[in-house]
């Protein structure tokens, strides 16, 4: 029996998506990546600690409780951003944008600035 090609077209496609996998993830595991984060994404209760998030652009992001002990902030984008009750113990927030944030009840010993 011969498959539709649009069948046979999925089918090869999640063939090739296998063998990338299995390729690329062990060859990438370890790497440190950037990711774009949309402009008030919300990362309310996130664990981001000892993320690397330099140069990070968080205009209006939720953070509100989130875990950011010991993660590079440095030259990170803040400005707007929800930051309520967040742990930046530890943090390196030199060159940080904090205007306009919302700094209540948030933790910052020991902070790098």
């Amino acid at each position: 029996m011969q498959l539709p090609f649009g069948a046979y077209n999925q089918k090869v496609h999640v063939l090739i998506e296998r063998f990338i996998n299995r390729l690329i993830i062990p060859i990438l595991s370890g790497i440190k990546m950037k990711y774009e984060i949309k402009p008030g994404a919300n990362l309310e209760e996130a664990n981001l600690e000892e993320a690397d998030l330099s140069k990070a652009n968080l205009f209006l992001a939720n953070l509100f409780l989130a875990n950011l002990q010991g993660a590079n902030l440095q030259g990170a984008n803040l400005q707007g951003a929800d930051l309520k009750g967040a742990d930046f113990r530890e943090a390196n927030l030199q060159g940080a944008d904090l205007k306009g944030a919302n700094l209540k009840r948030t933790n910052l010993d020991d902070i790098l600035s």
